[in-house]
């Protein structure tokens, strides 16, 4: 897991209406570029565990994501969920729990990105990017 003084935090407000966080390591000058993926919508089953997860070749070849690591939050957050994962292209992501409600991640590098949310049914089951 990431150092999380490396994270830059911002709180935005869930599909439902509900308060999350997402993050993005921090960075110098580095070159941005908005989400330039090929939409798509993939089913996923990411339940809470303990560590990084490499992705399916789908989900690999679909969402350019490579890992996930869907964690409860460390250090008493408000959030109770701590998703993390690593991307290899540039997507407006959004996450989908069990409960339907959805999680947006607009990434404009490739790296490690982050979310920290709370949910009643917290495991991953659909991802849509554009």
């Amino acid at each position: 897991m990431s150092d999380h003084s490396s994270i830059e935090w911002e709180t935005v407000t869930s599909r439902n209406g509900v308060s999350f966080r997402i993050g993005r390591e921090k960075t110098q000058g580095e070159d941005v570029a908005p989400a330039s993926g090929k939409s798509f919508s993939i089913e996923v089953n990411w339940p809470v565990g303990s560590g990084w997860v490499k992705t399916t070749d789908e989900v690999r070849t679909t969402a350019g994501i490579t890992q996930y690591n869907l964690s409860t939050t460390p250090g008493g957050s408000i959030f109770q969920y701590f998703l993390q994962f690593n991307n290899t292209d540039t997507y407006d992501y959004e996450f989908y729990d069990e409960t339907g409600d959805s999680y947006e991640v607009n990434t404009f590098t490739t790296r490690t990105h982050s979310v920290q949310y709370n949910s009643d049914k917290p495991t991953i089951v659909r991802i849509t990017g554009s």
